[in-house]
Order: structure tokens, then sequence, then C-alpha cells
């Protein structure tokens, strides 16, 4: 068995209407193991916000990783228009940051 599962590739607007039950558990999986791609997210001011809730919703659908792409003019095939990151999207910073956040937090639960 591999490493680590992709589950999923699909447009922000799908995953945020995505199931909101924990995969790992429905799929009897390690969630560390499991994840997924989101594309399109806004390259602009709110994309930071919306970057934050896609990782937050990962982490309560019981995923250990996800790999959020911006949208972009140079791609082609189904996904026209996603790309993963030629140039770092601007809210990048709020994107670590949020991340760096959702670490302590599941520390912080994983030490009491």
């Amino acid at each position: 068995l591999s490493n680590f599962t992709c589950l999923f590739e699909m447009g922000i607007g799908a995953w945020e209407a995505f199931l909101s039950e924990n995969l790992s558990v429905v799929i009897g999986w390690p969630g560390q193991r499991l994840g997924g791609v989101v594309l399109d997210l806004p390259d602009n001011s709110t994309g930071g916000a919306v970057a934050g809730r896609a990782l937050a919703d990962a982490l309560s659908r019981g995923l250990g990783w996800l790999y959020p792409t911006i949208a972009c003019k140079h791609s082609t095939g189904p996904h026209r228009g996603s790309c993963s990151y030629a140039a770092l999207p601007t809210f990048w910073d709020v994107l670590v940051a949020a991340v760096e956040k959702l670490n302590h937090r599941l520390d912080a639960q994983n030490t009491m």
C-alpha cells in the first residue's frame, strides 16, 4: 500500500460543498495518509481566508494533507485554468500562518 492516498481533485466550490464526514473513519485509513488537491483558489485578497477554510475543512474531514492551487491562465485540459504554483499566490504568507496555527492546535490536542 502507498504511504499516502489522494482521494480527490476538485475545484474550491465543489470542495466547500463536499461531504462533511470524517473520511479517515469512513474508509478506515489513517488520516495522515489521506488528502487531496483543491483547485482554483482565488489569487487575491480573499484567497487567504478561502485557503484557511479549505485547510480547516480538510482536518475536520479526517485528512492529513491538502494541496491547494490557484487559478491561472496557462494550463489546458479538463481543469483548464488550474495550476500549481508557477509563482506563489498573493496569500502565501496567510496560508503558511494558517498551517502553523492548525499544527499548533493539533500538537496541543495530542499532548492532552
